[in-house]
């Protein structure tokens, strides 16, 4: 999703206040997003570059690190990031601003949610894993039986 920044980069200290949903659309090998993200930012023009703050919030799907079940999750995050009209690669500054004025929402808010997904995520507290698993599904690969033996 592309912001327009003219009317700011107009007049150094203008603002702009973005509150919105916005729907993004990832590849679902990186993140799979449920339902837009709530984006709240304002965007600020500090001369040679415009800063974003702000926060964004989102609801992912995750796997429990212990069952393996798929759950959504709510990652919250806060945005400080700095654009800059023609930034390169090689340049420091993570987003560009384009030469029609605009920036890519989508690509701070999927470097954002990357960065802020949980080492461990659980489906519930009294989660035991994947020994809880009961039935046809609690097989357990043969190649694995020699771990039984291993004492604790």
């Amino acid at each position: 999703m592309l912001l327009d920044l003219s009317e700011i980069l107009k007049e150094k200290g203008a603002q702009l206040e973005y509150k919105d949903k916005v729907v993004v659309d990832f590849p679902k090998e990186e993140i799979e997003v449920n339902g837009p993200a709530d984006v709240d930012l304002t965007f600020t023009n500090a001369g040679d570059t415009i800063w974003a703050n702000g926060t964004v919030s989102a609801f992912v799907k995750l796997a429990c690190s212990r069952c393996l079940k798929e759950i959504d999750s709510k990652i919250v995050f806060d945005v400080e990031e700095e654009l800059k009209k023609g930034a390169t690669d090689e340049d420091d500054v993570v987003f560009g601003i384009n030469e029609e004025n605009k920036v890519d929402l989508s690509e701070i808010i999927r470097q954002g949610l990357i960065l802020n997904i949980p080492i461990k995520t659980v489906c519930e507290s009294g989660c035991k894993g994947l020994g809880d698993i009961k039935g046809p599904e609690k097989k357990i690969d043969p190649r694995f039986e020699k771990l039984k033996e291993i004492k604790f």
